[in-house]
């Protein structure tokens, strides 16, 4: 498996995110703003998210059939990646970078993730609950996305760059950031490629 696979998908979905936000104003009075195009752009988003926690599932060694597994199965990743603590910036947002923790208390949280199942919901009952294919859900879905695809790639993802304080790491690509306590950086003693480790299942970069 290749990590740049998921990587070019969304650096696509970003630049389509970024044309959206031509027509869209990216402010807090449009956050329940939606449409057609939010809900094309998020039914993309989540099946990405779906197709890279299979393939991480798989890779660390689930015996489970790819097309039984569920979000109760994704959040298994939780103990390779720990994504609960992360929270990303989408820097684009007006006048200040919206904050977004898009796997937060995912382990016990029932359901597991709000914005996967605003996406499920939608998907299946577009007619009653449009609303919710909105600019808001988008967004935490895609900071949920950028999140698993660079941890997945072990930060493995250019152009970028990091830095690290004593609240954590940072790894900023376009206009994301995430911010995590436990992020190691590359070609520091603790970089997960200095060391031969990384989550569990974490994708070649190759």
């Amino acid at each position: 498996m290749n990590a740049r696979i998921y990587q070019a998908s969304f650096d696509l979905l970003q630049r389509d995110f970024e044309t959206f936000l031509e027509y869209v104003e990216p402010v807090e009075a449009n956050a329940t703003c939606h449409s057609h195009r939010a809900y094309g752009l998020l039914l993309r988003t989540c099946t990405e998210f779906e197709s890279l926690a299979r393939d991480l599932l798989v890779d660390s060694g689930s015996k489970k059939p790819r097309e039984d597994m569920n979000v109760n199965d994704y959040r298994g990743l939780e103990t390779g990646f720990q994504l609960e603590a992360c929270v990303v910036d989408f820097l684009g947002w007006r006048p200040e970078p919206r904050r977004v923790p898009p796997y937060r208390g995912w382990s016990t949280s029932q359901p597991p993730l709000a914005w996967y199942r605003d996406y499920n919901t939608v998907k299946h009952n577009r007619d009653a609950e449009f609303h919710l294919a909105n600019l808001g859900t988008l967004l935490e879905a895609l900071a949920a996305l950028f999140a698993l695809t660079a941890k997945a790639s072990n930060l493995n993802w250019n152009p970028c760059s990091w830095s690290r304080d004593k609240d954590g790491g940072s790894f900023w690509r376009g206009p994301f950031r995430l911010l995590d306590p436990s992020l190691t950086i590359p070609g520091t003693s603790k970089s997960p490629s200095s060391t031969g480790g990384g989550p569990v299942g974490a994708l070649a970069a190759e």
